[in-house]
C-alpha cells in the first residue's frame, strides 16, 4: 500500500489482494490517516482479488470518514 499526500488530502493506493489477511491493515492505515485529517480517497483500481473481508474495509473507511466529518 502506497500513501501519498497532496494539499487535498491522502490517496491510499491499494495493490494485489483485498481479503482477510491484508484488509485489518487498510483498516488501521485508514484510521492513522484520518486523525492526520483531511479528505482521504482509496486507489482501489489495482486490486486484483476483492474478498468479503476486503470489502468491509472501505466499507469501515467511509463509516470512519463520516464519524469526523470528513469526505471519502
Amino acid at each position: 500500500m502506497a500513501t501519498e499526500h497532496r494539499a487535498s488530502g491522502t490517496t491510499l493506493h491499494i495493490s494485489g489482494d483485498l481479503d482477510a489477511a491484508t484488509a485489518p491493515t487498510l483498516t488501521v492505515r485508514v484510521d492513522e490517516v484520518l486523525q492526520i485529517g483531511g479528505d482521504i480517497r482509496l486507489d482501489l483500481s489495482k486490486v486484483a482479488l476483492l474478498g468479503s473481508a476486503g470489502l468491509a474495509a472501505p466499507v469501515h473507511a467511509r463509516k470512519a470518514a463520516a464519524v469526523v466529518s470528513t469526505s471519502l
